[in-house]
């Protein structure tokens, strides 16, 4: 009776003995499940906040450039200086982008400058008037084809920013990312600009262009939401006034954008006699 009793005993203490390491197991385990549980909802916290937060400049740049534009895309131009009550003849253009370092275009109203063809391959830009040459490079960048207004060849014949500008991140809220742009290359005609950039649809808000010793130049604003085609939204209208001119207004309106690749022949100083029959040729 005493061996069955000691043996009894020791069966119950064996048993005891694996119920508390159980328990205690499953403890460590419940602990070690709790921690991975917060490991994984920090980590998913993370994915979460770090993309709206953490951006770079130049991924910052290169969204708002694929947002405005496709790598090869056609659109028409309209655009209007007014002075006061005083507006002059629209200047409308159709224009062909590729590449983000390209483009060609013609002028299709007014009657005075019907027919001109441009074309701008990065720094070299060069338009033919009908019945004779003119050729302009870096130096009219700052100027226009079209005479007077806010708008000068560097906002109409425009590129993609990452192509002429380096960008920083000087500071961002909620909504909106601040960039500071320095020129990459010699022939832009500003000292800097400084871009506001939408967060939820990675569009710029404005830009502020400034000369040499900071001179304020002018700022462009974005506006009117629009979807072409099946494209994404974007501004289809720019807007800037002259501080030193004040009442002088400029806007520039796009309007059927599509996605369409030109010719590589036609994005040549040489295609400037061609340009014109490839944007009237029949669709």
């Amino acid at each position: 009776m005493d061996r069955h009793n000691r043996l009894a005993g020791h069966y119950r203490e064996m048993v005891a003995r694996k119920q508390i390491f159980f328990l205690t197991g499953r403890r460590l385990d419940r602990q070690r499940w709790r921690s991975g549980c917060v490991r994984l909802l920090a980590g998913l916290c993370g994915v979460v906040t770090i993309p709206a937060w953490a951006m770079e400049a130049g991924e910052i740049l290169r969204a708002v450039d694929q947002a405005m534009a496709a790598p090869a895309q056609e659109m028409a131009l309209r655009i209007v200086n007014r002075l006061v009550e005083q507006e002059e003849s629209p200047v409308v253009m159709i224009m062909a982008k590729k590449g983000g370092d390209r483009l060609m275009a013609m002028v299709v109203a007014p009657e005075p400058l019907k027919g001109m063809t441009i074309v701008r391959n990065g720094a070299e830009v060069w338009s033919r008037a009908p019945g004779k040459d003119v050729e302009a490079r870096a130096e009219g960048l700052a100027k226009s084809f079209f005479g007077a207004g806010v708008f000068n060849n560097e906002d109409i014949l425009h590129l993609d920013f990452q192509q002429e500008y380096q960008p920083a991140l000087a500071r961002e809220d909620p909504t909106n990312w601040y960039l500071e742009l320095t020129p990459k290359a010699g022939w832009v005609p500003y000292a800097r600009l400084s871009l506001v950039v939408d967060k939820e649809f990675k569009l710029p808000r404005s830009v502020t262009q400034y000369g040499p010793g900071n001179v304020l130049i002018k700022t462009i604003q974005y506006a009117q939401m629009q979807r072409f085609g099946d494209g994404p939204m974007r501004p289809s209208l720019l807007e800037s006034a002259n501080p030193l001119n004040p009442g002088y207004v400029s806007t520039l309106r796009y309007g059927d954008v599509q996605v369409r690749a030109a010719p590589e022949a036609l994005f040549s100083r040489a295609a400037l006699t061609k340009i014109g029959g490839y944007f009237l040729r029949e669709k």
